[in-house]
């Protein structure tokens, strides 16, 4: 979902950041209070992802992609921005527009059914990527890898779809997937006036190792995650515009 806002520029995509989470946040308890609240308490993934603000030429045009994983929330968020006129983020106003566009829409079985048994993917990371390390401190992870990279694709698919991958697939992608080629920087960005945080943009491939030793089904199991990774996006902070990810191309 697309939605369009008026006002002044941003001094960067990610300065209301913050902002627009509680605007959306707000849209779905306007509507339902209950599935906000455990939206907002659940120290787990989330069925949504929230993209940067985008400003769009010289006119004060800006938009921001809602990409809603789990059906239910759809109608709750239009609702919510049908009555939503003026929105206020930090200092600045602006207008929401009430054409809300349709970016792109497929079904798992979709998603599933194009997916196809290849053994090399290039990904873009168009917003900074990160993963947060297990353990008692958080560490950052910021170097692309096929364990978080792929983990955290699963997790999103296993949190939403109706059907769950192989708990095995874990293993295969630790032990057959690489990354082929990486390009690209590290990229810090500033959440409102205080919070900091880092992370990878550019393009990575991965490749996997002696596929013609994997099943058929398995390797097409990865292509359907690469494919649904531009739908949930990877990494941490994917409700304040981190994350963005794009299939860039996929090869036989």
């Amino acid at each position: 979902m697309r939605f369009t806002l008026i006002g002044d520029p941003a001094s960067s995509p990610f300065e209301h950041a913050r902002g627009i989470h509680a605007l959306v946040l707000g849209w779905i308890a306007s509507a339902d209070q209950e599935s906000a609240k455990e939206l907002h308490d659940a120290n787990q993934l989330k069925p949504l992802t929230i993209g940067p603000l985008i400003q769009l030429g010289a006119g004060g045009k800006h938009i921001f992609d809602v990409c809603l994983l789990s059906e239910w929330l759809e109608p709750l968020i239009r609702t919510g921005a049908r009555n939503t006129d003026r929105v206020i983020l930090g200092r600045s106003q602006y207008h929401l527009s009430t054409s809300v566009q349709a970016v792109s829409r497929i079904s798992w079985e979709d998603l599933l059914d194009r997916a196809e048994p290849v053994s090399c993917w290039r990904i873009r990371l168009h917003t900074p990527t990160a993963h947060h390390a297990v353990g008692t401190i958080r560490k950052s992870i910021i170097v692309p890898s096929p364990e978080y990279y792929f983990g955290s694709w699963i997790a999103r698919w296993n949190m939403c779809a109706p059907f769950s991958f192989d708990p095995n697939l874990r293993d295969l992608i630790a032990e057959r997937v690489a990354v082929s080629d990486c390009c690209g920087h590290t990229e810090r960005i500033t959440y409102g006036r205080r919070q900091v945080a880092i992370g990878f943009v550019g393009t990575v491939a991965f490749e996997l190792l002696q596929p013609q030793s994997v099943p058929p089904p398995a390797r097409a199991a990865l292509d359907a995650l690469v494919r649904y990774a531009s739908f949930c996006g990877t990494g941490v902070g994917s409700l304040r515009g981190m994350g963005q990810t794009a299939v860039a191309d996929t090869i036989t």
